[in-house]
């Protein structure tokens, strides 16, 4: 999933006065009818009054009294909108998606033309992977609300997942002529332009996120992906320390600073970087078989085959991966073993290996020769 999932837009984004505002006012209104006599002790009521204590125990990130106080709002009144949907919400920031989409369903069978609900809704389903609901969700609340920018935000990012980036940039572009100061859109749109490998545009569009958030370990390391890709390796290595300086337990960053050590073959500082990143992520494949190839390139055949046994037991289909194993068992002379790791790498290569797939090619007949 694209790191960039922004995380916000509480059910007031159909209001016009700030949230905590809203609050205050409500809050003067309701003491005012205490004060002035006007108060009528009804569920209704009631239920108002807990939703205010709900909002402010969630302004606080005290979620489980926020629940706590929207459950009492709903038994007094089950048919509020507002305590469905900012329920919703607190359970969306306590990560418990499912009981949020259930919140919002509720919400929006109350009120079928909320793009807010409909926004939160998507927001939870892209968030479980539900990429095709989670669009629908997205496209409603832009039927809905067409000149909101959060629903083209949310889209753009759910075409990102799908590999649709064409649509991803048209809806960043949308996103931004509504909002032009949203450093996040430049970083989603950016990732699209990264895949498609149109890196000076990419790294264009990292360079305005970056002069908005620069202190976004994200956008460093993407922004170091795109350096890494056109070998710009000093910048690479500038924006991969600047990711882990922000986020220490970065670990995909210390894959790629160390992937760009070895590409200026200082591999002690490589090993160290994908020593790092497995200590953070046990189970992560890529580094396991990029430290492999370091081992390979330094003639140690007998950690390179090691590492990458322990990566194919997490990735079993990786090409690049057999290859490696494929030239460790070689160099150890493990004929038998070669000979099946080439053919696997061959089996398994795409257009993108040609040199290294004539290369296997080449030992097969050596070795079948011998």
């Amino acid at each position: 999933m694209n790191p960039e999932q922004r995380r916000d837009v509480p059910p007031s984004a159909e209001r016009t006065v700030p949230f905590s505002l809203w609050i205050v006012l409500v809050g003067l209104v309701l003491a005012a009818i205490v004060v002035f006599g006007f108060w009528r002790d009804t569920d209704e009521n009631r239920s108002h009054v807990h939703l205010m204590r709900g909002h402010s125990h969630f302004q606080k990130q005290d979620y489980n009294n926020a629940i706590a106080a929207y459950d009492e709002a709903l038994r007094l009144d089950p048919k509020s909108f507002d305590a469905y949907v900012n329920r919703g919400l607190t359970y969306y920031w306590k990560d418990d998606f499912p009981r949020a989409i259930a919140d919002f369903n509720q919400a929006i069978a109350i009120n079928t033309n909320s793009a807010s609900a409909y926004y939160q809704r998507g927001q939870s389903r892209f968030q479980q992977g539900e990429y095709d609901t989670a669009l629908a969700d997205a496209s409603k609340a832009i039927a809905l609300k067409p000149d909101w920018p959060d629903g083209y935000h949310l889209r753009a990012s759910i075409y990102g997942e799908q590999k649709e980036h064409d649509k991803a940039i048209a809806d960043c572009d949308k996103t931004l002529a509504l909002q032009p100061d949203d450093a996040s859109i430049y970083l989603i749109r950016g990732f699209s332009f990264l895949q498609q490998r149109k890196h000076e545009r990419a790294i264009a569009d990292y360079d305005k996120g970056i002069s908005m958030r620069p202190t976004d370990a994200y956008a460093h390391y993407e922004r170091g992906r795109a350096y890494l890709e056109t070998e710009q390796l000093g910048r690479a290595l500038a924006d991969f320390d600047q990711a882990i300086d922000f986020k220490p337990d970065h670990d995909d960053a210390y894959v790629l600073r160390g992937v760009t050590h070895s590409k200026t073959k200082e591999y002690d500082k490589a090993i160290a970087d994908f020593d790092r990143a497995i200590a953070l992520k046990p189970s992560s494949a890529t580094a396991f078989f990029n430290r492999a190839m370091v081992w390979q390139e330094r003639r140690e055949y007998g950690r390179a085959l090691a590492d990458v046994e322990k990566g194919l037991k997490l990735k079993p289909d990786d090409a690049n991966a057999h290859y490696v194993k494929a030239l460790a068992c070689d160099g150890l002379n493990r004929t038998d073993e070669a000979l099946a790791a080439y053919r696997r790498f061959i089996e398994h290569a795409g257009t993108n290996s040609s040199e290294q797939i004539e290369f296997a090619r080449k030992r097969l007949n050596d070795l079948e020769a011998k």
